[in-house]
């Protein structure tokens, strides 16, 4: 598990070819915030309300609905 950054991606795929990298759900979430300020009220809180689904899904299939 990683935070944002980039370069930390690359140097696991260079290393390990199947890897996959999992995001700090707290960096995601703190990302997310300060990138919905920036939108209307009401976009905002619906660009919140469907990131927070996606991020608290307990399953795959949950994620994918």
């Amino acid at each position: 598990m990683t935070d944002k950054a980039v370069h930390e991606k690359d140097v696991l795929r260079e290393m390990i070819l199947q890897a996959t990298q999992l995001l700090c759900q707290w960096h995601v979430s703190t990302w997310l915030k300060k990138q919905a300020a920036c939108l209307a009220k009401p976009v905002s809180n619906e660009v919140k309300a469907v990131m927070s689904l996606l991020v608290y899904a307990k399953s795959k299939e949950d994620y994918e609905d």
